[in-house]
């Protein structure tokens, strides 16, 4: 059965990104490019995505030797005042911790 998301509905976040391209099919993809071809040609020639060849071409220069770019990763869930208080309790409550 076919699931159709409803509008304005709560996407789920947890989707699948496809894999990671390796360094080497990177750099065969800014190859190409510095020779002169344009990213729709090479999309079509290796078979990846538009958007993955234009976002490896865009952000070339942000890779340091062809290596993934960090990631971000999640935003804390606490404030430093909550940090603070946590931490005033274990130090004021040593024993309470589990």
């Amino acid at each position: 059965m076919l699931l159709i998301r409803t509008l304005l509905a709560e996407r789920n976040s947890n989707g699948h990104r496809g894999p990671e391209l390796s360094e080497f099919e990177r750099g065969r993809i800014i190859r190409i490019h510095d020779t002169g071809k344009k990213s729709a040609e090479i999309y079509r020639f290796y078979d990846h995505p538009y958007f993955t060849v234009k976002n490896i071409v865009d952000k070339d220069a942000l890779r340091d030797d062809g290596h993934s770019i960090p990631r971000s990763g999640a935003p804390k869930s606490w404030t430093p005042s909550k940090e603070r208080r946590i931490l005033r309790y274990v130090r004021r409550f040593p024993k309470n911790i589990v």
